[in-house]
């Protein structure tokens, strides 16, 4: 997950860990969260204006993180 994010230019990132007898879960397990700290504003992580996917790009880069999460 990590390095994921790493290729996506998130250098911060937040870990959150869920469990616990209150996580309203049928079978109880622990699970893990990672987050890419990506500041609110007009610009993206790496400075750029943040823009919306086209459902193409939606398509492509879903079609990348699966190959990355094969790493």
């Amino acid at each position: 997950g990590t390095k994921i994010l790493k290729k996506l230019k998130y250098n911060n990132f937040t870990i959150l860990v869920r469990e616990g007898d209150d996580s309203n879960k049928s079978i109880k397990h622990v699970h893990y969260h990672l987050i890419p700290n990506d500041p609110i504003g007009d610009l993206n992580h790496i400075g750029k204006p943040r823009t919306l996917l086209s459902e193409k790009e939606i398509v492509t880069l879903s079609k990348q993180i699966t190959l990355l999460t094969k790493i």
